[in-house]
């Protein structure tokens, strides 16, 4: 599991892209709606979730935690080695609380990793407090990969 720090979720996307066209299946949750992102990165038969209040199809309450926990488990099972791509934490965070987000976080990356999976998820550093931010150091590995976060 890891948290690539940058303020758009440019290089997560990429790395996202990077496995699914080798072969790894995988399964995207975003802020960004479903089909900007089909079109953006060619992602064909790749399964997406909009991360909204909207009610129309393949859109996840952001409130709904416990259901984010059960999709994302029940992909990696029928899958095994696959790649979710979580962009929107900031906006997980927005609409609950940051303690509430992390323990289903904890929860999503042990599912994750019991079914020989990756779980790739961009921050916006400067959204979270530093003790916000040590707390999510302390469970994930974290690449800054830009430097700037």
């Amino acid at each position: 599991s890891y948290i690539i720090i940058e303020k758009k979720p440019q290089k997560s996307f990429e790395m996202f892209v990077d496995l699914v066209t080798h072969g790894i299946s995988g399964f995207v949750i975003s802020r960004e709606h479903p089909e900007k992102v089909k079109k953006k990165y060619n992602l064909v038969r790749t399964p997406l979730l909009w991360l909204s209040r909207a009610e129309v199809n393949n859109t996840l309450d952001p409130e709904d935690l416990a259901k984010l926990n059960y999709l994302v488990g029940n992909f990696t099972r029928k899958n095994g080695e696959s790649v979710i791509l979580l962009d929107g934490l900031e906006y997980l965070i927005s609409q609950t609380d940051f303690h509430t987000v992390l323990g289903h976080l904890q929860e999503l990356k042990d599912t994750v990793a019991m079914n020989g999976s990756r779980l790739i998820i961009p921050l916006h550093k400067g959204t979270l407090t530093l003790q916000e931010y040590s707390m999510l150091e302390r469970g994930f590995a974290i690449l800054e990969l830009d430097g700037k976060g």
